[in-house]
């Protein structure tokens, strides 16, 4: 349960979508962000990047799902707190039995142990339960987020401007012109999408 639940792993999606209306050397209208389109050379293809690490904090479906899956991952910690909380008492008591007079017979202390047994079995398997149902949630957005980034790329390239547009995510690309970078139109056109779709 320590475990980050909100690791969104997207290293790998390749957002490449070939242009079949490029056109050669055309100086492009600055962005929203304000800043410069790439300048197409004739015969080169135009790339672009988004950072995924970016999106992760300024998408509002990740904001949501994020407060979403930490209340949850909460609300779980909480249950198998209080599971284990339960186990170390009843250990406790036995422990203090055993010192004081033990137990009046074989079968009663066999029960005690067979008891505090099948707790610690239940606190494991609640918590494993629950560690595998963040993971699915956790998974199902990934598969959405991937989903909604892949068609609204689709719908920003429908002129097909950009030859290929790639995933920035850590240091997987080394260094890029920020003028490459379509990240701030990308969040800004997902969130009104994300508001319309509500």
């Amino acid at each position: 349960m320590n475990k980050p639940f909100f690791t969104l792993v997207l290293l790998g999606i390749s957002l490449a979508f070939c242009s079949c209306n490029r056109e050669g050397n055309k100086s492009l209208a600055p962005k929203d962000n304000g800043l410069p389109r790439a300048e197409a050379v004739a015969g080169q293809p135009t790339i672009a990047y988004v950072d995924v690490d970016s999106l992760m904090t300024q998408l509002e479906m990740c904001k949501e799902a994020k407060s979403r899956l930490e209340a949850k991952s909460q609300g779980y910690a909480s249950e198998v707190q209080a599971k284990e909380r339960a186990f170390q008492q009843a250990y406790a008591e036995f422990a203090k039995k055993m010192q004081s007079s033990g137990y009046p017979s074989q079968a009663e202390y066999e029960a005690a142990q067979q008891r505090l047994q099948n707790m610690q079995t239940q606190g494991a398997q609640l918590q494993e339960k629950y560690a595998i149902e963040l993971q699915k949630e956790q998974d199902a957005f990934n598969e959405s987020l991937h989903d909604s980034l892949q068609n609204y790329i689709k719908i920003l390239n429908k002129d097909g401007h950009y030859s290929m547009i790639l995933a920035k995510s850590g240091d997987n690309i080394l260094y890029a012109d920020a003028s490459y970078n379509i990240t701030e139109e990308v969040v800004k056109g997902m969130n009104k999408r994300w508001k319309k779709s509500k």
